[in-house]
C-alpha cells in the first residue's frame, strides 16, 4: 500500500496549506501526492497515487484538473474497464460542454464494449450509462441501458466481478422519461435477483 498512515497524515496537515500554480491555489496535499509519484515506477502503484491525487483534487473543487488526472489514468492502464467509467462519469458531469457529454457517451460505449470482452463489470457499465443519459436527458441512452442489464440478468451470465443492478438507477425518474413498462421489468429483475 503505497498511501499509508503516515502519507495520509501529512496529506491532511498540508490540505490548509496553498500553492500557486499558473494563477490556480493548489493544496499542499496534491504537490506531496506528486512528489511521491515521481518516485514510483509499477504502474499499479503509480495509479494508486494518481487516483489520491484525483481525490485531492475533487476534494478542492478543481473539476478541471481532476478530469485531467482521469485522463492520465485512462492512458497508462488503458485495458482498466472502471477507469473508463470514471472518466465517463467525470466528462458526464460537466453538463455545460456539449464535448463533455458526447465523449462522456462514446467513452461509456467503449466502456461497456471492454467490459463485454473481459466479462467483468458489465453491470456497472451499463448503470452508469443510463446515468449518464439521465444527466443529458437521453431517454433513448437510458432504456438501452435498462434493456441491457435486464437481458443480462435473464441471460444467466457467469461473471467473475460486477455489481448488483441499484434500485436507485430509476429512483426520481421522472413519468415521462421512460416507459412505465420498462421501469417495472426492470423492477421485477431486481426483486429476483435479490431473491
Amino acid at each position: 500500500m503505497i498511501i499509508d498512515k503516515l502519507l495520509r497524515e501529512k496529506l491532511r496537515e498540508q490540505r490548509n496549506v496553498t500553492v500557486n500554480r499558473d494563477g490556480v491555489l493548489l493544496p499542499g496535499s496534491i504537490i506531496v501526492l506528486e512528489e511521491k509519484l515521481n518516485s514510483i515506477d509499477d504502474p499499479y502503484d503509480a495509479d494508486e497515487v494518481l487516483a489520491e491525487i484525483g481525490s485531492e483534487y475533487s476534494r478542492a473543487n478543481l473539476y478541471p484538473q481532476q478530469l485531467e488526472i482521469v485522463r492520465t489514468r485512462v492512458s497508462r492502464l488503458p485495458d482498466d474497464v472502471i477507469l473508463r467509467i470514471e472518466l465517463a462519469r467525470c466528462l458526464s458531469y460537466d453538463s455545460a460542454s456539449q464535448e463533455h457529454i458526447q465523449g462522456a457517451v462514446a467513452t461509456i460505449s467503449e466502456a461497456i464494449e471492454m467490459a463485454v470482452a473481459q466479462n467483468v463489470w458489465v453491470r456497472y457499465a451499463l448503470t452508469e450509462q443510463a446515468l449518464i443519459a439521465v444527466r443529458k436527458s437521453d431517454r433513448q441512452l437510458f432504456e438501452d441501458a435498462l434493456h441491457r442489464l435486464i437481458e443480462d440478468v435473464e441471460s444467466g451470465r457467469k461473471f467473475e466481478v460486477d455489481s448488483r443492478l441499484f434500485p436507485s438507477t430509476i429512483d426520481n425518474i421522472p413519468s415521462d422519461f421512460c416507459s412505465q413498462e420498462l421501469i417495472e421489468r426492470y423492477r421485477t429483475v431486481i426483486s429476483r435477483e435479490e431473491s
